[in-house]
């Protein structure tokens, strides 16, 4: 053991190179887990602070489907399930919204338009600036970044197609479905403009105190199967849930590889250390030493700087983490995930085995007297 923790740093400029570049690694996986799963983690937030408990579509569409330029991912849901899910256990209100796109001349992409009642308002966002919207006439509110970008402010009109719209206020999204570049109006308004009075795109589910929508969400599934699409948490929301999914996979890709150039700082580390000390091993071999307890030495001595790493690592992206969300993201809450700990520490104590193997295995197989000749 005093071998173990002693030998890795008699060369303490070459282990500090190491200790870096697995620290690295680990600071970057620790760093970009914290920050995805605070992300995360604050939009669930928002949702929720928002009222809704979760949100159903209906079914998905498949790829082949030619009328998913249409539909878009999920289609349109009959507004009879309104009164389907209301009645469902555990549930206390349901608000029914249809969403669509249109194109504006003086926009390059397409802008959401949203219909709901204006009851229903309050789980969208917040109003910052003028009122709600009249149902039975052609207002609407304009999300804060559309706005901006077409110095839009209230008491202009808005032009949608061939339809004129009185903008009464200005919101900021604030939930699942709350996107920088929206219009909402009236349900009634939007299922005319689409030409569709009995479907809706969106159900927006209020539960009752203390009920879990985990255990609604199995109840929908369980009943109805693949006619809806159950979203809880911006994880499960379609189009957010594989963006997310992609930013986990990248994250994890980017970490791997830091860490892989950190595991061939190890093996070159722990080669040279097993080349420098030749003689020692044929020392320690002439004196008895079998060939498991020569390579358990190298392997600890591996593992040292690994777990070495690991901790500087830890801190450093945990640090790095809480500066990227000072001052990027000063409204998201870091999250501490015990998960991502492990999973980096983990990963680390892998490459330590793997970068220590072979030096490890070529220094049990030294003969003893040709150790002991070596200069």
């Amino acid at each position: 053991m005093k071998l173990i923790l002693k030998n890795p740093f008699k060369k303490k400029f070459i282990a500090v190179l190491a200790i870096i570049g697995i620290g690295i690694g680990i600071g970057a996986m620790v760093a970009l887990g914290f920050v995805t799963d605070s992300v995360i983690n604050g939009i669930d937030n928002k949702i929720h602070n928002s009222g809704i408990d979760m949100l159903i579509k209906g079914e998905k569409v498949n790829l082949t489907d030619p009328n998913i330029v249409f539909y878009g991912p999920n289609k349109p849901l009959n507004k009879s399930w309104l009164d389907t899910i209301k009645n469902t256990e555990g549930v206390d209100s349901v608000a029914g919204v249809y969403e669509t796109k249109f194109l504006n001349k003086n926009m390059l992409v397409p802008i959401n338009l949203i219909g709901m009642e204006n009851t229903s308002l309050k789980y969208q966002g917040n109003i910052t600036n003028g009122t709600a919207f009249n149902d039975d006439s052609k207002e609407g509110i304009i999300s804060s970044g559309l706005a901006k970008i077409e110095n839009k402010t209230v008491g202009d009109d808005y032009k949608i197609d061939d339809d004129d719209y009185k903008i009464v206020g200005i919101y900021e999204p604030d939930n699942l479905m709350g996107v920088s570049l929206s219009f909402i109006t009236s349900l009634k308004n939007v299922q005319d403009y689409v030409q569709d009075s009995e479907n809706l795109s969106n159900v927006i589910v209020k539960l009752k105190t203390g009920v879990k929508s985990e255990y609604v969400s199995k109840e929908l599934k369980n009943e109805y199967g693949d006619n809806i699409d159950v979203s809880t948490s911006i994880a499960d929301n379609g189009v957010m849930g594989e963006m997310i999914s992609m930013l986990k996979q990248l994250s994890l890709a980017i970490s791997l590889l830091a860490l892989l150039i950190g595991g061939i700082g190890i093996l070159n580390t722990m080669m040279m250390s097993v080349y420098e000390r030749t003689r020692e091993i044929g020392v320690l071999k002439a004196v008895g030493w079998k060939n498991k307890r020569i390579i358990t030495m190298v392997l600890g001595e591996s593992l040292v700087l690994t777990m070495v790493a690991s901790i500087i690592g830890t801190i450093l992206g945990i640090l790095l983490s809480m500066i990227v969300l000072k001052f990027l993201m000063d409204d998201v809450s870091l999250v501490f995930s015990i998960n991502t700990i492990l999973q980096a520490v983990i990963f680390a104590i892998i490459i330590g085995l793997v970068g220590g193997f072979y030096p490890a295995h070529k220094a049990s197989k030294l003969p003893p007297t040709e150790a002991l000749r070596y200069e």
